[in-house]
């Protein structure tokens, strides 16, 4: 079982980990084996492969296998787990109780805006303010409801189109993060606002899963990077 430390931990000590990284076997570039090496020259300590699923993602369970095959086989803890969709405002999302299940790790992301008749909602018709509001309670639903581990990149679907999630819907999101326990993901490719993501993190001290959203090695450890970067840069 992982064990997520609340971000006011992070002054004394930071994790060295990357618990979002996505190979070839989806839309990454680098092999498994390539991340692990590369992990190993970084001296990070523990990784996660979290493949994109969906239900039909059919080869999910030789995906497993391989992972527990190269754990086996290297000084490095290693999980594996999926990082899947909200499908409704009600936490369900694209994997199957199978994956959920047999997952170690679950992240559970915005990656689109269901329109609850089966399709998607084109972002590009909406205003700001209708994405922002859409995006913050597919978040929420995945908090209170899903089971999941970590919510990814908490507004990040939004900051893609447009710019600046509001920071009173992630200061929601975190506090009922804190609630249930969830990880809140510092992901080190979709923080646009460092310090106020900070200032934020500080303030509601949920707990955090570092995440680099790495498709190839060069990414790989980009959150630790980042975060010890900006504490430097605060001073601790």
């Amino acid at each position: 079982m992982i064990n997520f430390l609340r971000f006011n931990d992070f002054y004394k000590k930071i994790p060295l980990q990357d618990f979002h990284i996505h190979t070839n076997i989806t839309d990454g570039k680098s092999t498994a084996e390539e991340y692990i090496e590369s992990a190993l020259q970084k001296k990070l300590e523990e990784i996660a492969f979290t493949e994109h699923v969906r239900k039909s993602s059919i080869w999910f369970d030789s995906f497993v296998s391989k992972v527990k095959k190269l754990r086996r086989e290297c000084n490095l803890k290693i999980y594996y787990g999926i990082e899947a969709k909200a499908i409704d405002f009600e936490g369900q999302i694209d994997a199957t109780p199978h994956m959920i299940e047999e997952s170690e790790i679950v992240l559970g992301a915005v990656h689109r805006y269901p329109d609850e008749k089966g399709g998607f909602i084109d972002i590009k018709t909406l205003s700001g303010e209708e994405a922002a509001e859409i995006e913050f309670k597919l978040a929420l639903g995945l908090l209170k409801y899903g089971e999941i581990n970590v919510l990814a990149h908490p507004g990040g679907f939004f900051d893609s189109f447009f710019s600046n999630f509001p920071e009173n819907y992630l200061r929601k999101l975190f506090n009922e993060s804190v609630k249930r326990k969830i990880a809140i993901e510092f992901n080190s490719k979709y923080i646009k606002n460092i310090k106020s993501y900070f200032k934020l993190c500080k303030e509601t001290n949920p707990f955090i899963s570092l995440g680099s959203d790495a498709h190839n090695i060069t990414e790989l450890g980009n959150s630790v990077r980042l975060i010890r970067k900006t504490l430097k840069a605060s001073g601790k």
